[in-house]
């Protein structure tokens, strides 16, 4: 019997994961349950990627995402496993939304309900929440489109999106319209056209270069909300992580691939530095980039390093982490900052990269408004995220004066004594994004979402040059943020159930 049992599992199919971001776990959960035996290598100690999490002196601070939005595709994740996500985390709905800051008396905080929406948005410009509402719809059937139609699949060349039904549904996006034209037209007021277009930073584009599809985003701000899952973002790559094990898949934690080795276009397994990892399928969750340009062969490489040059890469950002000894006042758990020359800092990220201007845009969340468990009793944590342009020489050493600057903004708009109050801190920086994940020019994103790199226009989930070698994260389809991510995993462990290679052993 022991014989029969160890015979059955030298004939199943293999596969080994190299990273435990958001889209290896989903990657890994998927093809467990079709039958896989799935090693996942991470070169960190933890799963996560830059879901991870940063614990220090008491406090808990989730390491870079911090928005949960669309829980129905999460949702859908467990389902597909006939799981809930309540099974491993409680969600709390964040209300208000999030506050935005203009001064320390130009302030609005964004309600979960839609009717003082409206007023707000009525009480700024005349006629703008009617406005809202028909983009606030059609964002809603572009989203449903998007999910039914363009998400969940795969996308090898151009001749995918040739498709009669695709071609139709594709124009109802109006994909030729780029959102700030859509915005512009419809807003005169400005602070009305930065409330609809601010999410388009975590997009890694500016809003002249978003197709106006992602108008969807209003939808999914203002209505679908902000959620929160007690204990932090981290529950949720954890609750993964607990999901994948219960499937049977191994972890192998601190050790960085070195090599991806290929015979006659065939993945034939990895490389660590103290062990080969022989499988059928290689799904790579680390930087594409970084993965093509340095753990394969220049002959089996998709991508070489002129695409890379030319690609639109999303920006960095500066990460601080800090523990205050006392409550905050005049702050909720999601605070945005919009500085008063919005078009210049954009400049700053995009156009014409270069360090953050005097008055920089930022974000800062306390997430121990909503959870005193993130942090000592009597005491706020505070996260912050200036988003800088990638690839900036300059910036790790001025992250210090950077740091002074926004603290002292911070103080002023919250009417907070700050600076003496802080019992710890950690800074997170362009090097650090490039020693903890390999990030292509110390990228937190990516690769923009614009037009032309969007769906077959991205990096490929499926090598063009090896068979049997996948790609899942933030660089392919579909996209930047959590929920594409994830998605990112379903794609991969689809293109595997339909063409998957024999590979060898």
């Amino acid at each position: 019997m022991l014989y029969i049992l160890l015979m059955i599992n030298m004939d199943k199919k293999t596969a080994v994961i190299v990273g435990a971001g958001l889209g290896g776990l989903a990657a890994a959960c998927y093809l467990a349950k079709d039958g896989i035996r799935v090693t996942v290598l991470e070169k960190n100690d933890a799963v996560g990627g830059r879901a991870s999490v940063v614990k220090q002196d008491g406090f808990t601070f989730d390491m870079g995402p911090s928005w949960y939005w669309m829980p129905e595709i999460f949702e859908k994740f467990f389902n597909d496993f006939d799981k809930k996500s309540s099974d491993y985390y409680e969600l709390i709905r964040i209300n208000p939304s999030y506050r935005v800051f203009w001064s320390k008396n130009d302030v609005i905080d964004m309600p979960v309900d839609l009717e003082s929406l409206y007023k707000i948005f009525e009480s700024l410009e005349e006629g703008s929440s009617k406005k809202l509402k028909v983009i606030m719809d059609e964002g809603k059937e572009m989203l449903e489109i998007a999910l039914n139609k363009f998400l969940y699949r795969h996308y090898n060349s151009i001749l995918d999106l040739v498709n009669p039904e695709l071609i139709v549904k594709g124009l109802k996006l109006k994909v030729f319209k780029s959102l700030k034209s859509l915005i512009n037209s419809n807003f005169k007021n400005e602070k009305l056209r930065q409330l609809c277009t601010w999410q388009s930073l975590f997009l890694g584009a500016t809003p002249e270069n978003l197709p106006s599809l992602y108008s969807f985003m209003l939808h999914v701000d203002f209505k679908l909300g902000t959620w929160y899952p007690k204990r932090g973002i981290y529950e949720l790559p954890k609750a993964m992580y607990k999901l994948a094990i219960e499937l049977g898949v191994d972890f192998v934690f601190n050790s960085p691939v070195t090599h991806i080795d290929v015979v006659n276009g065939i993945a034939t397994g990895v490389k660590t530095s103290d062990k080969n990892y022989l499988a059928d399928n290689i799904i790579v969750n680390a930087d594409y980039h970084f993965a093509e340009t340095q753990l394969l062969d220049a002959k089996w490489q998709s991508y070489r390093e002129p695409y890379w040059d030319k690609a639109d890469v999303a920006p960095s950002a500066l990460l601080y982490y800090v523990g205050f000894n006392k409550k905050l006042k005049n702050v909720i758990h999601h605070n945005y900052y919009f500085c008063q020359n919005w078009e210049k800092h954009f400049d700053t990220l995009f156009k014409n990269p270069d360090l953050p201007p005097e008055d920089p845009a930022f974000y800062f969340n306390i997430t121990s408004f909503t959870d005193q468990t993130v942090a000592p009793d009597g005491m706020d944590g505070m996260f912050i995220l200036v988003p800088v342009a990638s690839n900036l020489k300059d910036i790790d050493i001025k992250r210090d004066e950077i740091f002074n600057k926004i603290i002292e903004k911070i103080q002023i708009l919250t009417d907070n004594t700050l600076t003496d109050s802080i019992i710890t801190k950690k800074i997170i920086s362009q090097k650090d994004q490039i020693s903890l994940f390999n990030s292509y020019k110390g990228t937190c994103f990516g690769l923009a979402q614009t037009l032309l790199q969007t769906a077959s226009f991205r990096p490929k989930n499926k090598s063009s040059k090896v068979k049997n070698l996948y790609y899942c994260g933030h660089f392919t389809h579909p996209g930047i943020g959590m929920p594409m991510v994830v998605i990112s995993g379903f794609v991969v462990a689809d293109l595997i159930k339909k063409y998957g290679n024999p590979g060898t052993k």
